[in-house]
């Protein structure tokens, strides 16, 4: 650096000569030395030369000085920071020469070893070493020219006497001196001590846990065993040795998987109490408990411990009682008394923010397929719906069997009312396809009610009475399949139990009576039939309308003995109007899917016919599509036996429910009747015309006859007449008529009245 600067300051002073030379020749000095003769002006020149010169070089010595002085301080404090350094570690760098004598070694070796430095200079190095046999890796580095490093932990012998545990890191190195080895001792001593209890304390604990009756063992996130004590290895009859830890093994081969199954090691979460049937390697079977234990590790991946205790006879005999107690033994959920005790700590555990609701399914059609089919698809239904329901949401907690055929259940975590009927709404959707049970092909329907927490109550004895509420009016309502709570629900409940109070004694007062609305043939427009309506004037209540008391009759089952009530009246009814209306009048009678399902409706109609001696074929039953999608098999059978003895059959409301082809091609029908929502729209929508028009086509291929319901307008019974419709009904002609209404209608229409009226 100092060579450099010099070099640098000469270019600089030749650099400014010249300049001064150039100056001088042409303006500043030569007017200053005008008065001078020419050995004076020379003289002068050279004395001038000489001062710039001295001041120039006095000015860069006085800044390379400085210079010198501020890098050599710098350097000093540098190696004051290294000797510091060096003097505060505990370690000892050493050299060796070719025949391992020590040529240097630094100050710490008196402090770590208790020798003075210069002592040690020539020394044989092997002569710190407590076992020979240790030198002799250095020794074959020195010997062998090996410029690979080394690193060995060895005891070396302290001037003292004692024994210093050290790691030695050794490297050679070539110089201008020869051979050379470069070595670092570093004071391992207390990391031994340490190691040395570990092992004595891992003794303790491996002895502790192999006589631990209990089995023990590790898993990895492969599922592959790493670790078990001699309990569990003694109860499979084996050993550890190899045969679980070496990656090459299949996990799937392991005995022990029996005791975790793959789907909790899998998980990233802890689970306990958990039981399991075991063989041991004697073929006896015992149950035992089980926990598994996560154990994070911290390369992101978990150790699976499971600790398992085999069950004494007193204890399974005390499980089995509590199980009992707790779960319900067809499907293994909580039982009612268990979901309501617990449902109590659990609102108390909620934040006060917390959205949860509470829900109660019922399998509306249960009872019939237990009944018809058997108890043992009855209890294949009731697992495999138990099954569904849980696969609803991961916010689903706490199902239990909640009576017979109802299930309950709470939902975390709900945003809002509308997300919570749209959980609701794909729980309807999990039971649409239907469950294949012993071959037979069973659909079931859900009706669900439910409460939210805390919005509609925040006590579980005032939620579950709620929740009650919610699924009588769900259950009540016909064709609502889920019914959230609402303050109004409460007044809807009473008035239906005064409904179903009233409606079971309504039979017994006579209160029921049947209207009729008339079919005319749109091509003749001549009376050809009716259908037959109930109606109830209730002593108590009133007039009470379909709507209302039809549900209800359905859930309690009234609906059976109603239903068979209006099948007598309406054929003894019908005697009457043959004789007066000639051979070819016929009554449409709905039957309720209930009716048809339980009751035992072939013999009803056999007896009303036989009874009133009427031919078969003056009686249509109709059914609405909802019917077909319950049981097929059964359904099929009973519209078999009606149709082989002449009775007409007709599909009711079609196209609102789940309209399928399949229906009128595997089902003997005689009739399709087209619903009157699309009646309503016909003339005004070109879609819904092209379904009219499809559906009669339809229809007339399959040689069924059409009846459109609901016709109201002129211009709908034209168009119909248009699209070959075969029968009309609907107020264009007449409301629903009671007997004599219905008699003295006719008279003033009979003849071509009908047709005159739309003429005019």
């Amino acid at each position: 650096m100092l060579k450099n600067s010099i070099l640098t300051s000469l270019v600089l002073y030749f650099c400014i000569l010249i300049t001064f030379y150039f100056l001088y020749h042409n303006v500043s000095l030569s007017i200053l030395l005008d008065g001078l003769n020419f050995q004076q002006k020379k003289m002068a020149e050279i004395l001038f030369l000489l001062l710039f010169s001295a001041i120039f070089w006095s000015f860069r010595l006085y800044f390379l000085t400085r210079n010198l002085a501020e890098g050599v301080s710098r350097e000093h404090h540098r190696l004051k920071r290294s000797e510091a350094l060096v003097q505060s570690s505990t370690d000892i760098s050493f050299t060796l020469n070719s025949r391992g004598e020590i040529t240097s070694i630094s100050p710490m070796c008196y402090g770590l070893l208790g020798y003075r430095q210069e002592t040690l200079i020539s020394r044989a190095f092997s002569s710190l070493f407590l076992k020979a046999l240790d030198y002799e890796v250095i020794k074959s580095q020195i010997r062998n020219f090996s410029v690979n490093p080394h690193c060995l932990q060895v005891e070396l012998v302290c001037k003292d006497g004692s024994h210093l545990w050290a790691e030695i890191s050794t490297v050679l190195q070539q110089t201008k001196m020869g051979i050379e080895l470069q070595g670092h001792i570093q004071n391992i001593n207390q990391q031994r001590i340490m190691f040395a209890e570990l092992q004595s304390k891992e003794r303790i604990l491996t002895n502790i846990i192999d006589n631990m009756k209990y089995l023990i063992f590790v898993k990895d996130n492969n599922n592959k065993t790493i670790l078990a004590n001699k309990f569990v290895i003694d109860f499979i009859g084996g050993t550890l040795n190899n045969q679980y830890d070496s990656p090459k093994k299949n996990s799937e081969k392991d005995p022990l998987n029996a005791m975790l199954p793959s789907r909790f090691v899998k998980r990233q979460t802890s689970i306990r109490n958990y039981k399991k049937e075991l063989l041991d390697s004697a073929g006896i079977l015992h149950e035992a408990s089980f926990s598994q234990i996560k154990i994070e590790q911290g390369n992101e991946s978990q150790l699976t411990l499971v600790i398992g205790r085999l069950l004494s006879a007193s204890e399974r005999r005390a499980e089995s009682i509590e199980y009992f107690l707790q779960y319900d033994l067809l499907t293994g959920l909580l039982n009612r008394n268990v979901f309501i005790n617990k449902l109590d700590k659990y609102l108390d555990d909620l934040e006060a923010t917390s959205l949860v609701a509470i829900c109660v399914v019922d399998l509306s059609d249960f009872k019939r397929i237990n009944d018809t089919l058997g108890h043992d698809i009855g209890d294949q239904a009731l697992k495999f719906s138990s099954q569904k329901i849980s696969l609803l949401s991961e916010s689903l907690t706490m199902l239990c069997r909640y009576n017979g055929d109802e299930f309950a259940f709470i939902i975390e975590d709900i945003s809002s009312v509308e997300h919570l009927e749209l959980q609701l709404e794909r729980l309807h959707q999990l039971f649409d396809l239907p469950l294949k049970l012993h071959d037979v092909d069973v659909k079931l329907a859900l009706n669900v009610g439910a409460v939210v927490f805390p919005n509609d109550g925040e006590s579980a004895a005032v939620l579950l009475n709620k929740l009650d509420i919610s699924l009588h009016v769900a259950k009540s309502s016909g064709a609502v399949r889920t019914q959230l709570y609402t303050g109004a629900l409460e007044e809807s409940l009473q008035a239906n139990m005064r409904i179903e109070k009233c409606l079971a004694h309504a039979l017994e007062k006579e209160e029921f009576h049947l209207v009729f609305q008339p079919f005319v043939n749109s091509h003749t427009d001549q009376l050809m039939g009716a259908e037959v309506l109930l109606r109830w004037r209730s002593e108590e209540l009133g007039e009470v309308y379909p709507d209302q008391f039809i549900p209800i009759a359905e859930q309690t089952g009234d609906i059976v003995e109603i239903g068979s009530w209006v099948i007598e009246q309406a054929c003894l009814q019908l005697k009457r109007w043959i004789d007066r209306f000639g051979d070819d009048f016929y009554l449409a009678v709905n039957v309720s899917p209930r009716q048809f399902l339980y009751g035992d409706l072939v013999n009803v109609v056999d007896n009303a016919l036989r009874k009133n001696e009427i031919n078969a074929q003056a009686l249509e039953i109709e059914i609405t599509e909802g019917l077909l999608i319950s049981d097929q098999a059964l359904v099929l059978k009973t519209m078999q036996a009606l149709h082989q003895r002449g009775v007409r059959l007709s599909l009711d409301d079609f196209g609102t429910g789940y309209s399928s082809l399949n229906y009128l091609k595997n089902f003997p029908f005689d009739c399709l009747k087209i619903d009157s929502s699309f009646i309503t729209e016909l003339n005004s929508d070109k879609q819904n015309d092209a379904l009219v028009v499809a559906i009669t086509e339809m229809a007339h291929a399959l040689n069924l006859s059409v009846v459109a319901e609901g016709v109201e307008e002129l211009e709908q019974l034209l168009r119909l007449k248009i699209l070959t419709v075969d029968i009309i009904q609907g107020y264009y002609f007449s409301k629903p008529l009671r007997c004599n209404d219905f008699e003295c209608w006719h008279e003033q229409n009979k003849g071509n009245h009908f047709l005159a009226r739309i003429e005019h």
